[in-house]
């Protein structure tokens, strides 16, 4: 997903194209949005762009695209490890998105 003012140059994103796999990157420019993904000499545009969760987001995680979302918190990166809610123990997961939390009024 492309928008402007969502991405920054410097930002570490994940990024594929249909049917692809996630890849890891850094935003070399914002407008029009290229990806540098890792070890490779070039940044390019991709179809589909979502920022890295860090650790302390909140986050939806899966799988595969069969599973229900699970949601949780990133406790630790390099792999990416979620603890989902009730779980004892953290898990790496394919998929991993920052969802917003409602700040208190």
């Amino acid at each position: 997903s492309r928008s402007a003012g969502v991405f920054f140059s410097g930002q570490r994103v994940r990024v594929r194209e249909p049917g692809g796999e996630w890849r890891t990157g850094t935003v070399s420019a914002a407008l029009p949005l290229r990806v540098r993904v890792d070890g490779w000499d070039r940044p390019y545009r991709w179809t589909t762009v979502m920022p890295v969760a860090v650790v302390g987001d909140r986050v939806k995680c899966r799988d595969t695209v069969e599973d229900a979302w699970r949601h949780g918190w990133v406790v630790c990166h390099r792999p990416t490890q979620v603890l989902v809610d009730g779980w004892a123990k953290p898990y790496a997961f394919r998929e991993v998105i920052k969802v917003e939390v409602a700040k208190p009024a």
